[in-house]
């Protein structure tokens, strides 16, 4: 895809990726929109489906399988560094990381939700060249959440898989990957709200 249907795809998969607000019928019908301008081929279709079929069942049974999605288990979550890091205290300094570059590229975050937040991610990486080298800093966590999802037999694994094929392949599967295969996240539990990066956020679900 070009650089311009890059930029289409990350807006796309941020609405799309995002608990259902209260514009979700807006919302859809602008990433159908937004899809037709990445033409026949690629990543368009599967995002204009999506589209459609989360615009069917209406507002009230999407959230409700947002949340049964991304919100009810230890493997899928649209909190990136969750994959690499789990609950432990290492997970801090990636977070403390992440939000100042999102300060460098003068995004503010608010309401509650980390900086490793997928459609955070995809919003910045849809309007500026740092926000795509974020997201491409995330391939191995990416991967993991599409193998994720594609056992789940989810209708969000396209896109995310979609999201994959825009960034540059490692050529192996990382220890990220691997480590959700295998075992999960690791589990050293800690309180997240007491780490440095929280408090930066943005509305809408995802697991902290």
């Amino acid at each position: 895809m070009t650089g311009r249907e890059d930029r289409l795809l990350y807006g796309c998969a941020a609405v799309l990726l995002s608990y259902p607000g209260e514009q979700f019928v807006d919302d859809m019908a602008a990433v159908g929109a937004a899809a037709e301008g990445m033409g026949r081929k690629g990543a368009g279709p599967s995002l204009a489906a999506l589209a459609r079929s989360l615009d069917e069942i209406g507002r009230e049974a999407a959230e409700r399988l947002y949340v049964s999605t991304f919100d009810l288990g230890r493997r899928v979550t649209l909190n990136l560094t969750y994959y690499s890091h789990g609950d432990t205290r290492s997970r801090g300094a990636t977070l403390a990381g992440l939000a100042e570059r999102y300060a460098m590229a003068g995004m503010e975050l608010s309401g509650g939700e980390l900086p490793d937040f997928l459609p955070a991610l995809l919003e910045l990486a849809a309007s500026t060249k740092e926000g795509a080298e974020l997201l491409a800093g995330q391939e191995a966590s990416l991967r993991a959440l599409a193998d994720a999802l594609a056992r789940e037999s989810s209708i969000f694994h396209e896109v995310v898989e979609a999201l994959v094929s825009t960034l540059p392949r490692s050529g192996r599967r990382s220890r990220p990957e691997l480590r959700l295969s295998e075992d999960g996240p690791p589990l050293e539990m800690v309180g997240l709200a007491n780490l440095p990066g929280y408090g930066l956020s943005r509305e809408g679900g995802g697991r902290s």
